[in-house]
């Protein structure tokens, strides 16, 4: 879902800014607090979304070893039964 609404923003930001306010978004120079802020937040998104890959490998990982533990259980009880 988020990756369809970002799809969405990406055209209707730019096309919202030129209808209300008559501005090309694409050609507005950016002043240098404005380039310290996109730096910030790329380099918080950067570890956020390490961050989130490392527990999605963790919860991943640990699902693989009780579904195995799973199927080892059963093909043990399919032996004695």
């Amino acid at each position: 879902m988020s990756i369809a609404l970002s799809f969405i923003l990406m055209f209707f930001i730019p096309t919202t800014t030129k209808i209300f306010d008559d501005k090309d978004v694409f050609l507005i120079l950016l002043k240098g607090a404005q380039w310290i802020g996109f730096l910030i937040v790329f380099v918080a998104a950067l570890f956020f979304s390490r961050w989130g890959y490392k527990s999605y490998q963790k919860i991943t990982d640990a699902a693989a070893l009780l579904l195995e533990d799973i199927k080892l259980d059963f093909s043990i009880q399919s032996i004695f039964s």
